[in-house]
């Protein structure tokens, strides 16, 4: 059993929406962490289970198909006025989240090697996201 803390980075995040917030690449979390097995501290792999919270926000391209309307009129910056058109529409969900996964470890000398998946439910604005982590555990 373990508790403790990640601070990490979020890359490639969505751009500014109209009057609304910049995308925040700061990941921040609480975690719990249950090895399975005899022994946490053992060589080879070790499988474990985690659950966590904390801040985050996660950003989702979505192409939208847009029908525009015959009676309005023409857009004067748009060269060409098709009756249909492809745009990009982002979802963005979080700022907090609770998340729950499964990974394994190995050791690596005193440090530990980790790997992890797991599902997150972000809100306020909500959504649920699927994270792959990567990481390397030093114990303090």
């Amino acid at each position: 059993e373990r508790i403790g803390q990640h601070l990490g980075t979020a890359v490639r995040g969505g751009p500014q929406s109209h009057g609304g917030r910049p995308f925040r690449p700061l990941h921040l979390e609480a975690r719990a962490a249950y090895w399975l097995g005899a022994h946490a501290y053992a060589s080879g792999f070790q499988p474990f289970v985690t659950a966590a919270t904390g801040m985050a926000q996660v950003d989702v391209q979505v192409n939208v198909r847009v029908n525009e309307d015959p009676g309005a009129a023409p857009n004067p910056l748009q060269l060409d006025n098709p009756a249909t058109q492809r745009l990009a529409a982002w979802h963005k969900t979080g700022i907090g989240f609770a998340a729950a996964g499964a990974g394994l470890q190995h050791a690596l000398g005193p440090a530990r090697a980790t790997l992890e998946a797991r599902g997150l439910w972000l809100f306020p604005s909500t959504g649920w996201a699927v994270q792959a982590v990567l990481g390397y555990a030093i114990g303090l």
